[in-house]
């Protein structure tokens, strides 16, 4: 996510929330703790959201509608933080709760505002236009594979990054070969075409890959990606359906997206 402010480091996130803690539960009424409620918001704590909704829980308690609408901004920030869909999915309804319990705080935009693509990539949404060339130099668009389910997956070969599962998506795309299914991979960066065949072979890639060099941020971003692997399921209507699952997760949901491309395509006959 694209947070406003800079986020600390998380072990010094996790003492700067034991005094705030501290400070609140003990102090509330001194000013200090209003200017030590002020500092955090300048130096963001980078704590788990386990330990941040324990530390603040004096904050999201509060009868004081600010004090309360900072407890729920820092929850944004701390799932935010984790930089995975699930942590996106939480971070944006902590913000949608801080614009129903706190309208007006100036809190309420920045939170909103970190969050402002998740309601694009939620399951059901149509999945957002990729247009790049492939390794062998030919155009493609995202929007080529209506009516086949895709697996896109965000990995990055220039560092090696996101293969772990490069297996099973090759298996899985060799098992369903004859359906309509299709991986679609997406190197954003930049890389020889020689180091790229060669990383092909090493991950044994079979599938198309898309090379979005000059518009890999907007991708990036539009996409919220943030780590390697990002796999995101789209179903044969253009549709996202599901994203960071386990593997095993996703399985089911690819295929219970290729059967219902199955049954369309049969009941159009």
């Amino acid at each position: 996510m694209n947070m406003s402010r800079p986020v600390m480091d998380s072990k010094l996130g996790g003492i700067r929330l034991g005094l705030v803690e501290l400070a609140v539960r003990q102090f509330p009424e001194d000013p200090a703790t209003g200017r030590l409620l002020d500092a955090l918001l300048l130096d963001l704590p980078a704590a788990s959201p386990q330990e941040t909704e324990a530390r603040i829980a004096p904050l999201l308690a509060s009868t004081d509608p600010h004090r309360r609408a900072i407890g729920m901004y820092l929850m944004v920030v701390a799932h935010g933080s984790t930089s995975r869909w699930p942590g996106y999915l939480a971070a944006y309804e902590w913000s949608e709760r801080l614009a129903r319990e706190c309208p007006g705080d100036a809190l309420v935009e920045l939170a909103r505002g970190s969050c402002v693509n998740v309601p694009n990539l939620l399951p059901g949404r149509p999945a957002p236009e990729i247009a790049a060339e492939d390794l062998e130099k030919k155009w493609c668009r995202l929007s080529d594979y209506h009516g086949r389910v895709v697996l896109l997956v965000f990995y990055s070969l220039f560092t090696d990054r996101g293969f772990d599962e490069a297996g099973a998506w090759q298996e899985f795309a060799a098992r369903n070969a004859a359906r309509p299914f299709s991986v679609l991979g997406v190197n954003p960066g930049t890389a020889s075409a020689d180091g790229l065949y060669r990383k092909y072979a090493k991950y044994g890639i079979s599938w198309r890959t898309l090379l979005p060099f000059a518009d890999s941020d907007d991708i990036l971003r539009r996409y919220m990606v943030r780590e390697f692997p990002t796999t995101i399921v789209i179903d044969a209507e253009g549709k996202l359906r599901g994203r960071d699952l386990p593997w095993s997760e996703t399985t089911k949901l690819l295929e219970t997206c290729i059967a219902e491309a199955e049954a369309a395509a049969g009941g159009k006959q």
